[in-house]
């Protein structure tokens, strides 16, 4: 706080250069610093600059944190060159002038501090020497609290957030000064205002208002509205009102803070706008491709129907022409008939495949708790006796079931044992392996490993591809769709395949599935 310095003249003493009080006496000085509230009372020597003090009493020795031996006969603590807060001080008293100010300081303790000072110069008793009195009040408490108000003013002026303080009779009573600008003006051109004049009758009824009485009665309120204010034009505000208590607990102001959400307002419309448009279009599209599928399909299954009556003709009439050939028909007219059988029975397995691929998009899933491990079993143990002659070793791992339609799971048993069973042909002795791994969140990967003649990795992807084989060896018959339909049904219970696999050194073929009670099946 600055310092005040005020002089005035005094009346004329019996020495001519010298002021002096009327009722000089040390009851009448005493007797005035008790009126005016517990001030410390001092005395110094004023017949040179930086005199002796004379007098001290326990009120001042208090709020210096000083005994008293410790300031008699010395200058006054404020009489110090070094403090520039002491200049006007020292300026006042070498001209003789009554001096009123507040100067800060730092206690014998170590504790800062600021004390109000009032030195009046004059003659004690009347005929006696000069002096100055001194009258001492700490106003540290004061000061403290100023500069915390001042402190946060200036955060409360520095923000963005718009701040007020409304009476009960929903007036401002004070506001910051990016409220002000919000309103076109400036801090005193609102305090005092009614808020309906200022953010308009409309939202003062609709929005104001009862939020304020709400919080009048207790508790705390959170409001987000647009609103048209001058100074920024129509943006969406979210408030804050927080009930303003007084001594007593009561609150009979309110507080708001409003922070300006305009542009994450319309951002977050612009990303659900687009959300909507994209659900929209999925929806669409979706809509679209299951369309499609289902025309896919059942332009295959009615191909399929109709291609199946003429290969059985052809079939027919290709064993009468094998009965009817003469013994010593020449070779190459039996082998021709062969080829046509075996290139019949080739499309009718075709045919057959291609069935059963649309028919896993079309049938409908029957959602039950499926036992993976004894599934497997029952599929290996129909498989297995057709493999004569050959050494297999399979191992089937105790595992935890899943839920999913447990036809179409077989399927997928039956299509990955075969594969196993059939690119282990070569192997001294194969070896199968079903097993499984928990995966985060609780679902299994279970899995399909052999020992065959593998793959390479970087065509992993092609194995799912319809029609699409990788080895066309003739050791290894098929059609190229019993791992698209694998893929097909683990999709359509929402879990994922894949496979891995080096060449020579055997292949895995690995499926997703949820546990029980986790997902619902479509």
């Amino acid at each position: 706080m600055a310092d005040r310095l005020e002089s005035e003249s005094c009346s004329t003493p019996p020495h001519a250069s010298v002021p002096y009080f009327p009722e000089a006496s040390m009851e009448y000085i005493l007797a005035h610093a008790m009126a005016e509230g517990g001030m410390g009372v001092a005395i110094s020597d004023a017949s040179q600059p930086m005199g002796a003090m004379l007098y001290a009493d326990s009120i001042l020795c208090a709020i210096m944190a000083l005994e008293q031996e410790e300031l008699l006969g010395r200058p006054h603590p404020f009489l110090d060159e070094g403090n520039p807060s002491s200049a006007p001080l020292n300026a006042a008293l070498e001209s003789g002038r009554r001096y009123s100010g507040t100067i800060p300081f730092v206690r014998k303790d170590g504790i800062p501090a600021w004390c109000m000072v009032h030195v009046l110069p004059g003659i004690f008793p009347a005929q006696g020497p000069p002096v100055y009195v001194w009258l001492h009040q700490d106003v540290s408490p004061q000061v403290a609290i100023e500069e915390m108000w001042s402190r946060y003013e200036f955060i409360a002026n520095a923000s963005h957030e718009l701040m007020g303080l409304v009476s009960a009779d929903f007036q401002y009573e004070a506001l910051n000064v990016s409220c002000a600008r919000a309103h076109g003006g400036a801090i005193d051109d609102f305090a005092g205002k009614p808020l309906r004049a200022l953010w308009g009758p409309e939202a003062f009824d609709a929005i104001w208002k009862p939020c304020l009485e709400r919080v009048l009665e207790g508790g705390t309120v959170q409001q987000q509205s647009w609103f048209e204010l001058p100074g920024i034009g129509y943006r969406c505000l979210d408030i804050g009102f927080y009930p303003y208590e007084g001594p007593d607990g009561v609150a009979r102001r309110v507080a708001f803070v409003a922070h300006d959400v305009t542009e994450q307002r319309q951002a977050e419309d612009t990303v659900r706008q687009l959300n909507t448009e994209l659900e929209q279009r999925v929806a669409m599209r979706t809509e679209e491709l299951r369309q499609a599928m289902k025309d896919l399909e059942s332009f295959s299954y009615s191909v399929a129907h109709d291609l199946r009556a003429p290969l059985g003709f052809i079939r027919t009439f290709t064993e009468m022409a094998t009965e009817l050939i003469r013994d010593d028909a020449p070779d190459e007219q039996r082998r021709y008939l062969r080829f046509i059988s075996e290139g019949v029975s080739q499309m009718t397995q075709l045919i057959n495949d291609l069935l059963a691929f649309a028919k896993t998009g079309r049938q409908q899933l029957q959602r039950r708790q499926v036992d993976m491990a004894s599934l497997a079993k029952e599929v290996l143990g129909e498989l297995l006796p057709l493999e004569h002659g050959r050494r297999i070793e399979s191992r089937i791992d105790d595992m935890p079931p899943c839920m999913g339609d447990s036809s179409l799971l077989r399927q997928v048993l039956a299509n990955l044992f075969s594969n196993a069973l059939k690119f282990t042909r070569t192997r001294e002795v194969a070896r199968i392996h079903f097993g499984y791994h928990t995966l985060p969140g609780g679902a299994c990967a279970y899995f399909v490993q052999d020992n065959g003649i593998g793959f390479e990795q970087s065509r992993a992807g092609e194995l799912f591809q319809v029609f699409r084989r990788l080895h066309t060896d003739d050791r290894y018959e098929g059609t190229g769709v019993g791992l698209a339909m694998v893929q097909r049904i683990i999709e359509r219970h929402g879990g994922a395949v894949r496979a891995e696999g080096k060449p020579d050194k055997g292949a895995c073929i690995l499926f997703e599935l949820d546990p029980p009670d986790t997902v619902e099946l479509y």
